[in-house]
């Protein structure tokens, strides 16, 4: 005869019946888990959310280290001994001012002269930049 019990979803043989008879008798952990999950699912979603806030905030006051990032290879291994030895670059930053119109060049342009001066002269006034210094490409030789 075959009996299905309330925390199995397979049928249990008479026996394998006598395993789990008595008062004291209760099924594995995870199948529990998932019984109270079941009958009470507001509570077990609450506690879930509470448990990814919960990390994420410890993550967040641990903090992590600051390391700096250096290229893979060789580059990097230079990279790191020039900073262990005290030889760092200064910040630099490029800027790029290009022509509305496709086929205008920089010496041939007023507008694109007066837009390079007008960022230059910004620049000029940040007390942290250094001297700006335009370039120009002539031609097209530098795009493909």
């Amino acid at each position: 005869m075959l009996r299905q019990m309330q925390s199995s979803v397979l049928p249990e043989s008479d026996r394998n019946r006598h395993r789990r008879a008595g008062p004291h008798a209760r099924g594995p952990v995870v199948e529990r888990i998932a019984w109270w999950s079941a009958r009470h699912r507001k509570t077990a979603v609450l506690g879930w959310l509470l448990l990814v806030a919960a990390v994420f905030a410890a993550g967040q006051v641990i903090g992590t280290k600051n390391l700096p990032a250096y290229d893979a290879g060789a580059s990097g291994r230079a990279e790191h001994v020039l900073q262990r030895a005290g030889f760092t670059s200064p910040p630099a930053e490029s800027v790029l001012i290009q022509a509305r119109r496709p086929g205008v060049s920089y010496p041939g342009s007023s507008e694109m002269r007066r837009a390079t001066a007008q960022v230059v002269a910004a620049l000029g006034k940040d007390p942290g930049c250094l001297p700006a210094e335009p370039i120009a490409r002539h031609g097209r030789g530098h795009r493909r």
